[in-house]
């Protein structure tokens, strides 16, 4: 068993409140980023077209997006949806 130092015993807690104070300061900073670019029509373009290839596979028929919006309100527009029959 080591035994620690009173120096070594106040210098933890100091590492310990400033790894919680960056994670405390880096959740809502990517919770931001993430919000702020799914604002970006690009991105919503290139997750409509992720969903497209993931419901074309399971599904078995194609299916096609060809431009999402979303707004900060939740609506959702499609443009272009393709979903062929049988």
């Amino acid at each position: 068993m080591l035994l620690e130092t009173p120096e070594e015993i106040v210098v933890q807690p100091k590492k310990k409140r400033k790894r919680r104070f960056l994670w405390l300061l880096a959740i809502p900073s990517f919770l931001l980023i993430l919000i702020l670019s799914l604002q970006i029509h690009a991105v919503q373009t290139w997750g409509g077209h992720r969903l497209a290839s993931y419901l074309s596979s399971e599904w078995n028929r194609k299916v096609e997006i060809d431009r999402v919006r979303i707004d900060l309100w939740a609506r959702v527009v499609l443009d272009g949806l393709y979903i062929e029959d049988h």
